[in-house]
């Protein structure tokens, strides 16, 4: 038979509360305080978990096949011999801390009065408790304004103006802006829409879709002869794993005007794997992937789909 524990709590007298010091006075009320909150918080939750056990068919959109049939009691669960929760050793997960020459300040907090007696404290703690807040810097786009000025000769009268064709000719926006787009538009596979929010939201650079997909072409561009390099080391393994999957492709960059469906290709090796999507998934890919000639393999597609049009090169 459980024992009964009584719940009750005698008084504080008022001498013995006048002879408590404030701090510990401010303790208790805000420890009553916070302990109050709990209480309505576990009531609130109390009464919802409640009324989702008392749900049914009848008084919910449940369907009867849920309700519980009379009778019948629930599976016990088997115990596995440990409690639940953290084991006796585990370390646990704690988050880690930047180094102190990372952070920008470091404020030293120090108690004033003693919680027990109140008296004055001084001293230092070698091992303070340690908190660290992390912030995102605002970030403003980098933007370097060229003018290239015409000045009339004295002599002749003939306007001369300086010229840069490298600047003028050359993309308008920078490596980082490229290489950014090329990462939301690869790796985490975002619409040129959610591109252009994104840059606009997370660093103030306003760009047109029009620009979205030509920066997405110049990522590709600037990498391809690193997928080249890739791709021949790949052929040049003893054993390779291919794979293919279907892959939504449209014709950004003019290659697939007839609509073609797109299909996903990878090659795999212990350290590099090499991705491809072409508009077909024939088994003459299969033989331009390996850079090999299989006999009795037949393709049955035509050459125009056997184009690569967006290559990706993944090490791993």
């Amino acid at each position: 038979m459980s024992e009964i524990v009584s719940t009750s709590i005698e008084p504080i007298s008022d001498s013995d509360w006048a002879q408590t010091p404030d701090s510990v006075k401010r303790s208790l009320l805000g420890r009553i305080e916070q302990l109050e909150r709990q209480y309505e918080a576990l009531k609130a939750e109390n009464a919802i978990l409640r009324e989702q056990l008392g749900r049914n068919s009848q008084n919910s959109p449940k369907p009867p096949s849920h309700d519980q049939r009379k009778g019948l009691k629930p599976k016990e669960k088997q115990e596995k011999g440990k409690p639940r929760g953290g084991q006796l050793g585990h370390g646990g997960h704690e988050q880690k801390f930047y180094p102190l020459e990372a952070c920008e300040t470091v404020e030293e907090h120090y108690p004033q009065h003693c919680i027990n007696c109140g008296a004055v404290l001084q001293g230092k703690d070698p091992e303070p408790y340690r908190v660290q807040q992390v912030e995102i810097p605002p970030v403003l786009p980098v933007v370097r304004e060229h003018r290239f000025h015409a000045v009339r000769c004295g002599c002749c009268g003939v306007s001369t103006r300086v010229w840069d064709e490298e600047v003028i000719s050359g993309s308008r926006h920078g490596e980082r802006v490229v290489a950014t787009v090329g990462i939301l538009s690869g790796q985490y596979r975002q619409s040129h829409r959610m591109v252009q929010g994104l840059l606009a939201q997370l660093f103030g650079v306003e760009l047109s879709v029009g620009s979205i997909n030509q920066l997405r072409q110049e990522s590709s561009t600037s990498v391809a002869a690193a997928v080249a390099e890739a791709h021949r080391y790949v052929q040049q393994q003893g054993q390779v794993n291919v794979d293919e999957t279907s892959f939504a492709q449209g014709t950004n960059d003019g290659n697939n005007d007839k609509g073609h469906k797109g299909w996903l290709w990878v090659m795999v090796t212990p350290l590099v794997s090499y991705f491809g999507v072409f508009l077909s998934r024939s088994s003459q890919v299969c033989q331009q992937l390996l850079g090999q000639t299989f006999s009795g393999i037949v393709g049955s597609d035509r050459e125009e789909c056997l184009q690569p049009f967006e290559l990706s090169m993944g090490v791993t």
